[in-house]
């Protein structure tokens, strides 16, 4: 395995875990910025959360299929693919938890100042 190869599964691991829990993020985005203001801004935020729902549910299976396995679950070097896969994944579902846990934070103390 290369260098490039070896930052690209990375790097794809990494946006697919940002997709997968991205949803903690936008449910923290949507008390800050669309809850309580106009119905349009309402209807926008629902058709992102749809187009970002199929996003975050097709595009690691498909990532999993293309860059991990590449047609060839047999060769030999797929375990070490796709554990780097895997350190991508988590690293992006980090990100995106602890993201939301200070957007979180920022709410709550908001929420206390204006009281």
């Amino acid at each position: 395995m290369k260098g490039p190869e070896f930052f690209f599964l990375i790097g794809t691991g990494y946006v697919c875990g940002l997709a997968v829990t991205s949803g903690f993020v936008l449910s923290a985005l949507q008390q800050l910025y669309v809850k309580g203001r106009s119905a349009w801004r309402s209807v926008l935020w629902l058709g992102y959360l749809l187009a970002n729902t199929m996003a975050a549910a097709l595009v690691p299976i498909y990532l999993i299929a293309a860059v991990v396995a590449e047609n060839r679950p047999d060769r030999p070097d797929f375990w070490p693919r796709a554990l780097l896969y895997g350190a991508g994944v988590a690293t992006g579902i980090a990100f995106a938890i602890v993201s939301a846990h200070l957007i979180g934070r920022k709410l709550k103390h908001e929420d206390r100042d204006a009281k």
